[in-house]
């Protein structure tokens, strides 16, 4: 047979993660062993303890209170002192056992210190199932050594104190049959620089003990779950940056397997170096288009917000009931030539634009539309148009 954590763990406030290395133990045999403390002197029931402790065992060390007031003792021990305080159990030795309120409690002795020059200062050391706290932070107390072993409660039959362990037979400890290994992401890499969004990944490699079963980019280092959308059974060619993203930036390689374990990542930078056009500025007289005036001139001013030179380009014009340029907005003849745009600079002009006829007679918005030939490879295509304030009203 063997103990497996995830069954008990249930039953105590500590985690099996925090008390065991491995996933089960396999036991040939098992046996309850007393460790003799009364009837005998107090050197040789310390002794006896000690060397139960001293071949690695542990020892389950169970005391009887005998009433209320000696319970309210040991809880205002264990919540108000740290762990460096002693609990001296010869404090309740010799009074009354009662029925109703007396009880037991077990520990477990994992050791003792007997260092010091004085006996009183000696002390087993105990582990208590009741977890941690703020003056408790290994979930332990101190137990006084040098006690009355032989100590009675009048009215209890048994002595208030005992001690036992296990004697036991490992077996040959058995393979994990859950894989826990993560995978290891081994090689990543992409251009130092990118004039593009979409950028090539120059190496993703991953192992695994078993076989990688996903690949997965990110543009950060919290770690994915392996349930989470994006994951490919390939390692990626490319990552796309969202639109407007610039600058220096990090990607972060992930692999994963059929288990659902997660490597860590590995990662990867780059500068994404692009120019941005926007219309910074867009004018025009307020215009009324009749069968014998068709056209009006704009002016716009187009600025490049990126952190790269921007091409010659050709700004368009359109008609839209909104403010924005939608699938409806409509193409007026005529276009403005823009000239190569530093990086922070601005190039302004007009153009005469016709509009064509046949159109819905209302109110419009007059557009720019900045490298609307879309040559220019920019961190942004969604920021190219602005609407003018000075509304063109069709009447023909």
């Amino acid at each position: 047979s063997a103990f497996r954590c995830s069954y008990f763990g249930a039953f105590s406030r500590v985690s099996c993660e925090n008390i065991t290395t491995e996933a089960n133990y396999p036991i040939q045999s098992i046996s309850e062993a007393t460790v003799h403390t009364t009837g005998i002197s107090q050197a040789e029931a310390i002794s006896n303890i000690k060397n139960v402790l001293n071949q690695g065992k542990a020892i389950w060390f169970a005391f009887f209170l005998p009433d209320n007031a000696s319970w309210n003792s040991f809880y205002n021990f264990w919540n108000n002192q740290s762990e460096n305080a002693l609990w001296d159990s010869d404090n309740f030795c010799g009074q009354t056992w009662d029925t109703y309120e007396g009880g037991g409690h077990a520990v477990t002795l994992v050791g003792y210190d007997d260092s010091a020059a004085d006996t009183d200062d000696h002390y087993w050391i105990a582990l208590n199932s009741w977890g941690t706290t703020a003056g408790r932070p290994n979930g332990i107390f101190h137990v006084k050594m040098y006690i009355n072993y032989n100590c009675t409660l009048r009215g209890l039959s048994s002595y208030p104190l005992g001690f036992q362990t296990l004697n036991i037979e490992w077996g040959v400890a058995q393979a994990d049959p859950v894989d826990r290994t993560a995978p290891v992401v081994t090689a990543f890499s992409v251009p130092t620089v990118s004039k593009s969004l979409t950028v090539p990944v120059n190496v993703f490699t991953a192992t695994d003990n078993m076989e990688v079963t996903g690949y997965m980019i990110t543009a950060s280092s919290a770690k994915p779950s392996s349930s989470a959308a994006g994951w490919s059974a390939n390692a990626p060619t490319r990552y796309t940056f969202q639109s407007g993203t610039l600058g220096t930036k990090t990607l972060y390689a992930w692999a994963k397997d059929a288990a659902g374990n997660v490597s860590s990542y590995k990662s990867a930078s780059l500068t994404l170096s692009m120019p941005d056009l926007i219309v910074s500025a867009v004018s025009n007289w307020s215009t009324t288009i009749t069968a014998s005036r068709r056209s009006f001139s704009i002016t716009d001013t187009n600025k490049n917000q990126g952190n790269a030179a921007a091409p010659v380009s050709v700004t368009k014009y359109y008609l839209s009931t909104t403010p924005s340029r939608t699938a409806n907005a409509i193409l007026l003849g005529g276009t403005r030539s823009v000239k190569a745009i530093a990086v922070g600079k601005t190039s302004r002009g007009s153009a005469k634009v016709t509009v064509p006829q046949g159109i819905a007679k209302t109110v419009y918005y007059a557009i720019a539309c900045a490298d609307d030939n879309l040559v220019v490879n920019e961190s942004s295509e969604s920021n190219n148009c602005k609407a003018s304030s000075r509304k063109i009203t069709v009447k023909y």
